[in-house]
């Protein structure tokens, strides 16, 4: 019998802002569609370091794991995105040498991405096992250093269980319950 795949994914999740503070939680969904066994685990490296919303608190791991190359190791897949984690310098994306020794492949999903700091993360965009972007300007910009990159947008815009439209029609009032 075959273990469950082992899915690590890095994000800016703590910064706060209501994108990130879902993404997470976005891409374990989307997971759970197509992989229903896989063990997902997620990392933010964000200064803020604010609480982010994932469906196993106990699977949420401190940053000081991107430097724990053994522990790393132990994954099938490290999945980086979505969001605009090219677009502003994340460590440890922008270190040359980071890419290098994450032994799992390295899926970069819906990545904003600015020209400056695609640059300085050159390395790990050329490495990656797979290469996407979350709009056509960011696309363009990824697609300097490797000719495969493909659309995909941000895997919030894709939750429905974040999808205004789809939201119950009751209301209640505090203390109506």
């Amino acid at each position: 019998m075959t273990r469950p795949a082992k899915i690590l994914l890095i994000g800016a999740y703590a910064n706060g802002n209501i994108g990130d503070l879902h993404q997470a939680s976005s891409l374990a969904h989307h997971l759970s569609a197509i992989l229903p066994e896989a063990v997902v685990h997620a990392t933010s490296n964000s200064v803020a370091a604010k609480p982010y919303d994932f469906p196993r608190p106990d699977h949420v791991l401190p940053p000081s794991i991107l430097r724990d190359y053994d522990r790393l190791s132990e994954y099938d897949a490290v999945i980086v995105g979505g969001g605009g984690l090219l677009a502003a310098i994340h460590r440890p994306l922008n270190s040359p040498n980071w890419p290098l020794h994450v032994t799992p492949p390295i899926i970069l999903l819906s990545m904003g991405a600015s020209a400056e700091v695609a640059q300085r993360c050159q390395t790990l965009i050329r490495r990656a096992a797979v290469v996407t972007g979350r709009d056509e300007q960011s696309c363009a910009v990824l697609r300097r250093f490797r000719d495969d990159v493909e659309l995909i947008p941000d895997p919030i815009l894709a939750d429905e269980r974040l999808d205004a439209l789809r939201a119950p029609r009751e209301t209640s009032s505090p203390g109506s319950a």
